[in-house]
């Protein structure tokens, strides 16, 4: 029986399951090799087997976020679609995977050819996570109006860097996207560099330091007044011991308090490995808490010569007018339900079309919803700081609307599916659009249909401006799928 794998290639780590399986049952795979001090090669799950992962030597098929060697990420793959992980047999597959905004058409001829003639899937449809974020969010969220009309702002913080698109008809528009140097793994580094410098060498130690940044770091709602009370920002941290316990984590020492925007208090409760494990040897963080997860905001911080997240979403937004346009007119003149204004914000399905939207409105159909996604936006804080920054930043009277990441436990129970995992977004919305027969029909590209058109036939349908074959039909079917999907949770 043909099933539909969807796969997350993430520049860190692969997240796959097939479609309609539980997002427990999900797969979370390193997308990397690594060397042991033996000379040992480990590869995709070995890497995060491994009993003692200090001084393991690894590298990635991504660089800068792009697939760039494409051998290596054959071997990740192969190890992780065969019978110790997933378990695939490709020849009966569809596959729906993920891939950078706006690749050189040299890659992605490269990975077209990975997967239809090494791996020999049934058939293959590749989009971006912002796509698939996008659907993930319509899918729990289908009452509300940007879910129906399909658009928003998407900004996915990954491991190599972190990325705003603009979402126009269930759909992003990767030519207006900005891209940000800052993600997981220059914080990561950031973290290492401050505590080998002030506390204990951890450059050799990138689990444990993923485990630091994970379980104490946080986006301070004000960074100024976080940094001059440095001391209500200390928290212990013990480091693991892999000699004596093999597997084991790092842990932050319990109760740890996590000032959250607003002066709330968070008790952080200790992570890693339970039963013991630690080393005994603790190191006590301060300003390193706010000051690393501060470089999404101000990338300076870092060395890095770029504008801020907010920035991003912002100058994305401006780049877009012309393409909001013609898409607000062409849904307006199609929609049985047309649009109507009240002073500056725009409301969808309410009367007669109008003229034109003005500048402050395209900002205001962009911000009503913007979506965070990607492991990045686990971090605590960083959605309550972001609305508050983006919302001084948008123009009067233009609302913002911040969906996604972390949330306290009360904000939880006011919108569907705002506790789950943001990681897993992209797996989510790519599930819900493998159950649609536009994706069917339209979308995917069967491995007959490569193999007498090659690349051509690929870039018609998956890459820029292809979508707008069937963009139309994508809207429609979703506008559909949501209201089934309103109707049942009434």
């Amino acid at each position: 029986m043909e099933r539909t794998l969807v796969l997350d290639n993430g520049s860190d780590t692969i997240k796959a399951g097939f479609a309609g399986m539980p997002e427990s049952d999900v797969k979370v795979i390193p997308n990397c090799a690594a060397r042991t001090n033996l000379k040992r090669i480990l590869v995709a799950d070995q890497v995060a087997n491994y009993f003692r992962p200090t001084g393991l030597y690894s590298w990635r098929p991504f660089e800068d976020g792009y697939l760039t060697d494409l051998e290596l990420e054959k071997a990740v793959w192969k190890r992780a679609l065969g019978g110790d992980v997933l378990k695939v047999t490709p020849q009966e597959t569809h596959l729906i995977t993920t891939a950078p905004p706006c690749n050189p058409d040299v890659l992605e001829c490269g990975f077209e050819e990975l997967i239809f003639e090494e791996f020999g899937f049934s058939s293959l449809y590749i989009t971006t996570p912002a796509t698939l974020s996008f659907l993930d969010f319509a899918e729990q969220n289908p009452s509300l109006p940007s879910a129906k009309s399909g658009m928003g702002m998407v900004v996915d913080v990954g491991f190599s860097s972190t990325t705003v698109m603009p979402v126009l008809g269930h759909a992003a528009e990767p030519g207006l996207a900005r891209r940000l140097s800052v993600g997981g793994k220059v914080m990561h580094n950031y973290l290492a560099t401050l505590v080998s410098q002030r506390h204990v060498d951890v450059m050799n130690e990138p689990r444990a330091v993923r485990d630091m940044f994970e379980q104490l770091c946080y986006v301070a709602g004000d960074f100024t007044q976080a940094m001059a009370n440095d001391k209500e920002l200390q928290a212990s941290f013990e480091l693991p011991d892999y000699a004596s316990h093999p597997h084991s984590s790092g842990q932050a020492q319990t109760p740890v308090a996590s000032p959250a925007a607003g002066g709330e208090k968070n008790l952080q409760s200790g992570g890693g490995s339970t039963g013991g494990g630690g080393s005994g040897h603790s190191i006590t963080l301060s300003r390193e808490r706010v000051c690393v997860p501060e470089g999404l905001f101000e990338p300076f911080d870092f060395g890095i010569d770029e504008y801020g997240v907010v920035d991003a979403v912002m100058d994305s937004a401006a780049a877009s007018n012309e393409t909001v346009q013609t898409f607000f007119q062409n849904y307006a003149s199609k929609s049985k339900a047309p649009r109507a204004r009240r002073g500056k914000k725009v409301l969808l399905g309410e009367a007669q079309p109008t003229s034109l939207l003005d500048h402050d409105e395209v900002y205001s159909v962009l911000m009503s919803s913007v979506i965070l996604t990607g492991g990045g936006c686990r971090l605590r804080g960083l959605r309550e700081r972001f609305a508050v920054q983006l919302q001084a930043s948008a123009p009067q009277l233009s609302p913002v609307h911040v969906y996604g990441g972390a949330r306290p436990q009360a904000e939880k129970e006011k919108i569907v599916g705002a506790g789950m995992d943001p990681m897993f977004a992209a797996w989510r919305g790519g599930c819900f659009l493998a159950g649609l027969d536009v994706y069917q029909r339209e979308m995917r590209v069967t491995k007959s249909e490569y193999l007498e058109n090659g690349h051509s036939i690929c870039s018609d349908r998956f890459y820029e401006t292809a979508a707008q074959g069937y963009k139309n039909d994508l809207n429609a079917e979703v506008i559909r799928k949501l209201k089934e999907l309103e109707e049942i949770r009434k």
